[in-house]
Parts: structure tokens; C-alpha cells; sequence
């Protein structure tokens, strides 16, 4: 086996376990949260405050989380964390 060839085994071993390291980290809050957050105001100059479920759904957002999937009355989210 050449240096080259080498190389690129070694590259693709570092690759797979790196893979394997990454991990998921879940939150779960209401639709009702999410739909909030989403909705937009019945009237252009109305005035939308937030609420603790909603600064809850922006947080996540701004941690990098993502909403992947609803189950139920639960919408779920996700962020890839590195183990």
C-alpha cells in the first residue's frame, strides 16, 4: 500500500468513527407553543406578546434545535450534539 492509499483508508476510518460519535439531543413542547409562535396576527398593527411557551420555542430555535416531527399534541425537536 502507497502513502495515498493510505491516507485516504485513514481518512475514511476517521470519518465513520466520527460518525458514530455524533448524538441527538430531543426537546418536546406543545403544538399549541409552536402554532403561536407560527401564527400570524388577524390585524397588520396588532400586537403579538410572548408568552413562556413560545420564548421556549425560540430558545430551542436559537440553540440550534429543529423541529423534526409531531407526535400527538407534542411537536419534537432536535439538535446534533457530538458524544
Amino acid at each position: 500500500m502507497n502513502e495515498r492509499d493510505a491516507y485516504q483508508l485513514a481518512r475514511a476510518f476517521a470519518e465513520v468513527f466520527a460518525s458514530r460519535r455524533r448524538g441527538y439531543e430531543y426537546a418536546c413542547v406543545s403544538v399549541e407553543a409552536v402554532r403561536a409562535l407560527t401564527a400570524e396576527p388577524k390585524y397588520p398593527d396588532a400586537y403579538v406578546s410572548d408568552d413562556a411557551d413560545t420564548a421556549v420555542v425560540r430558545d430551542l430555535l436559537k440553540c440550534g434545535f429543529r423541529w423534526v416531527r409531531t407526535e400527538g399534541e407534542l411537536a419534537i425537536f432536535e439538535k446534533e450534539v457530538p458524544r
